[in-house]
């Protein structure tokens, strides 16, 4: 028998000796099909409520369409579990608008537009005399009062949100505003672009639409040889979430071989007007990345969640934090296990885009600081493909999609287009698809691949702190923290340790063996959401830092500012009071100052993504500060007792609540610390 085996053996071994080997085909080439890319873009531009000038906002009609039409190219090119998933919104359905203007010149017919969540007019519109009142505070209103009159006013962005304007307007007994960015083009600088925004508007307030700088100052023209009436009309409706309105998230997915731990890659399908790039040619780059890499057979390690969110623009009215709401309400209503289990995310906000005339700018990587030095390296290896240069910027905004996964704990990386100029067509009728270049995009989303594969395979995932130790190193300072009386040294001590153990993991983190990539791994997550929960917070100007910061500036101020008025110095107190909180807000009624301070508050109604901010107080100076502003208009001697003693009732609350922050993140930076300690014992 052995004989025999030994035989059968050296006969196998022959021939298979003997058999010339098939050379196995290699995979198609990652290739993304600009055709596909073009079909794309164009059929989602050509949805829109309002005919010839687009709009696809939250729970709409056109909304509707691009996330069935998204679905359906999903499982055309054969993503698997594909589904709509309902969000509840304020869905707004947008028509157009006009205003029809008479005066001793003649009468004139102006197109315009309105913003999201303002409720409508009724069909005939609202009609009145049309005056003028500057940047639209009540200082500015003409002596007689704006009752029954159309507002118009010259919008600086920089200055008031439209919802303060547009409340003023409604508490005054104004019929309805007009915005023109006249004199002030923050947004809407060609001279005859409309635009639209997120208003942050109660429906309950007056109609406001949006006329061209060219209108408006057609408008201002007539105003100066007499008397102007007018009639506006806004066909616009809205359906309340408890009343039904939905908008919808589509997922479709990618199986790779880890079900557990996700890589998102995500885009918003809302846009106002045609949205060319914003954010269409994202949905045309998600589509078309899924696409290439099932024709390349591209089977990723991890699962791949490709997402097209809806309510990026808007989703809620009678709220303040009311954009973000598709992406807010998947990861931390429909899916906070997410939150959890992703282990990266990659948000597309623009993509392949030139100025008309052909002109391109930098493709823009706004990373988490765990992923900053893996783009870098990318795209430094990769300047053939970046052709108009390349950034990577560290700073989380919370005008993008990423800001709400960053927040739940997910890191990842926001890609988007530079297209020169665009601040002057952004969220305009100019966004159309003059802007787009097909074979660029084509480009980036390969580069972007590029950047997926680098995460996707990563035995151990590739995160480093470094960059992040630095920056939360310079959000505490124990010199500015003595001046108001409030000990860091033990935060101070921590953040140094955090510094040290940073930069050492990220020097051997390359050294943790393939079998303990598990355990890494874990510990690595835990860092990553630790970070992510605990230190992305908001200022009150919507700016992301930590949550120690905004109440340490308030406290600041306030000290400076009881300061100055101990010393008789009025002029300098004020002008750190103005930066309390939303004071700046001051130049409206008090009514329309606190309604605003009060949907910051916990609690509020669709406080939405802004209860992951860690909010600092929104603290009410408004009586002190208007006081001080307007009762003392003559020399010295001044007696600001009354006031003193209000600002310092605030500045010992601010106190008490800074203290709480600092012992709280003294706490999580030391947890963070004996995570790190324990990566760098596996590292050896």
């Amino acid at each position: 028998m052995i004989a025999v085996a030994i035989g059968l053996v050296f006969m196998i071994v022959a021939f298979a000796g003997s058999v010339v080997a098939r050379p196995v085909p290699a995979p198609p080439a990652f290739d993304v099909n600009e055709a596909y890319v073009k079909y794309v873009e164009e059929t989602l531009v050509s949805y829109g409520t309002w005919e010839g000038y687009g709009f696809r906002a939250t729970g709409s009609s056109a909304e509707y369409a691009a996330a069935s039409f998204i679905s359906k190219q999903m499982k055309s090119i054969g993503l698997s579990s594909v589904r709509m998933e309902p969000v509840p919104v304020d869905a707004w359905e947008f028509k157009g608008a006009s205003l029809e203007v008479y005066g001793s010149e003649g009468s004139f017919s102006f197109i315009a537009s309105s913003m999201g969540g303002v409720p409508g007019t009724p069909a005939g519109g609202v009609s009145g005399p049309i005056v003028y009142v500057g940047r639209g505070a009540p200082g500015e209103y003409p002596a007689d009062g704006v009752t029954d009159k159309l507002l118009l006013v010259d919008w600086d962005a920089d200055w008031f949100w439209v919802n303060l304007i547009g409340h003023q307007a409604t508490v005054c007994g104004a019929k309805g505003v007009i915005i023109s960015t006249m004199n002030h083009p923050a947004y809407y600088e060609m001279p005859d672009s409309i635009g639209s925004f997120d208003a942050t508007y109660d429906d309950d307030w007056v109609p406001l639409i949006v006329i061209s700088r060219n209108d408006g100052f057609t408008i201002m023209d007539m105003l100066a040889k007499g008397p102007v009436q007018g009639t506006m009309v806004s066909n616009a409706t809205i359906t309340l979430a408890e009343d039904g309105g939905t908008g919808y998230n589509v997922v479709g997915v990618l199986r790779g071989k880890d079900h557990e731990h996700p890589i998102l890659i995500l885009g918003h399908h809302d846009a106002w007007f045609y949205g060319a790039s914003d954010d269409t040619s994202a949905i045309a780059g998600m589509l078309s990345w899924a696409k290439a890499m099932k024709v390349s057979k591209f089977v990723p390690k991890h699962d791949l969640y490709f997402i097209a969110t809806t309510g990026e623009e808007y989703g809620n009215t009678d709220a303040y934090y009311e954009w973000l709401v598709g992406a807010w309400y998947m990861i931390t209503q429909a899916h906070p296990d997410w939150g959890q289990k992703a282990i990266a995310f990659v948000n597309l906000e623009g993509l392949g885009g030139q100025w008309y005339d052909g002109s391109i700018g930098p493709f823009s990587a706004r990373s988490n600081y765990q992923f900053a030095p893996l783009v870098r390296k990318v795209f430094s290896e990769n300047p053939q493909m970046l052709a108009g240069g390349w950034t990577v910027n560290t700073r989380l905004s919370s005008w993008q999609d990423g800001w709400t996964l960053t927040a739940a704990g997910i890191p990842g990386i926001t890609f988007s287009n530079v297209i020169p100029n665009y601040d002057m067509v952004y969220h305009t009728n100019y966004d159309n698809l003059a802007l787009m270049n097909y074979s660029r995009l084509a480009t980036q989303v390969e580069l972007m691949q590029k950047v997926l594969v680098e995460i996707d395979a990563a035995k151990v995932l590739p995160y480093m702190f470094s960059e992040r130790a630095y920056d939360l190193a310079t959000s505490v300072d124990p010199v500015d923290y003595e001046h108001i009386g409030v000990d860091v040294s033990a935060l101070y001590d921590a953040i140094s340790e955090f510094r040290a153990l940073a930069m050492k993991f990220d020097a051997v983190q390359g050294k943790i063996k393939a079998s303990d990539a598990a355990d890494a791994n874990s510990l690595l997550m835990t860092l990553s959401q630790l970070i992510g929960q605990e230190w992305t917070a908001l200022s009150c100007w919507d700016s992301t830092i930590y949550p120690t910061q905004q109440v340490e500036w308030d406290a600041t101020w306030l000290t400076d500012a009881l300061d100055y008025l101990k010393k008789g110095q009025l002029n300098a107190a004020l002008d750190e009071l103005w930066n309390v909180g939303l004071t700046w807000n001051a130049f409206f009624d008090y009514t329309v100052w606190s309604w605003e301070n009060s949907r910051h508050a916990p609690g509020a109604e669709h406080l939405n993504w802004g209860a992951q901010g860690h909010l600092a107080p929104y603290v009410d100076i408004y009586a002190a500060y208007v006081s001080l502003r307007d009762n003392y208009p003559g020399g010295p001697p001044y007696d600001y007792d009354w006031e003193i003693q209000q600002l310092e009732s605030v500045l010992a609350s601010e106190l008490e609540e800074l203290q709480y922050r600092v012992s709280a993140e003294t706490d999580q930076v030391q947890m963070a610390n004996s995570l790190l300690a324990q990566l760098i014992a596996l590292a050896g």
